[in-house]
């Protein structure tokens, strides 16, 4: 299996489904760092969602799809 980055809003919907922690890309203003809740994964993305990503197996089957939804 590969593996697919989600970022932004999608990785914060994915992460609270399957209850994973988030990261974030450092920005101007901030490092780079690994584990946020989606509560403060979603005030970043609020400001940049960009910053904001995950790394999960792309499924085998749709209904685990990481890009189905």
């Amino acid at each position: 299996m590969s593996k697919v980055i989600l970022k932004g809003y999608e990785a914060i919907h994915y992460a609270e489904r399957h209850g994973l922690a988030i990261n974030k890309f450092a920005g101007p203003m901030a490092q780079a760092s690994s584990g946020l809740t989606v509560d403060e994964a979603t005030e970043v993305a609020n400001q940049d969602p960009a910053l904001i990503w995950i790394e999960v197996e792309e499924a085998v089957n749709s209904a685990d799809d990481p890009q189905a939804g």
